[in-house]
């Protein structure tokens, strides 16, 4: 076994490094008996499902509105501080991208309440089998 050890070293500690040889043997657990460790845990739990493929149409819409809205929102910086002459094609665009965000914004709402339609809800008690369309699954 190969060990590296630091010459400002005052505790006597040497390091092992696996790469350089073999490795000590498993050493007990030193907490054992003086850690304790206490888990609360809710009496039930209620999980939601949901269909994959709608929540990835909404992420992905939800995303889009994000850049559009923000997209948006800069054009209209810039439409404040312009002068004149650029005024024009700067509401044109502001003009463009906020239909495309109410359009978005629409789409995400109906991919929302789409979304929660869809949604099964399984109770779960601890300790119990979990029932899913009144088949059991495994624990």
């Amino acid at each position: 076994m190969r060990t590296m050890s630091n010459s400002n070293n005052k505790l006597g500690v040497e390091h092992v490094d696996p790469a350089l040889g073999d490795l000590l043997p498993p050493t007990s657990n030193p907490f054992v008996g003086s850690a304790n460790v206490l888990i609360s845990v809710p009496e039930s739990i209620e999980i939601k499902l949901v269909e994959a493929g709608v929540l990835v149409d909404y992420e992905v819409l939800l995303l889009l509105l994000q850049v559009c809205f923000s997209a948006m929102v800069g054009f209209i910086v810039a439409y404040c501080q312009a002068t004149e002459v650029s005024k024009r094609v700067l509401l044109v665009a502001i003009f463009v991208l906020g239909l495309l965000t109410v359009g978005l914004f629409i789409a995400v709402c109906f991919k929302r309440s789409k979304l929660y339609q869809k949604t099964k809800r399984v109770p779960y008690r601890l300790g119990e089998e979990v029932k899913v369309n009144d088949k059991i699954s495994n624990k």
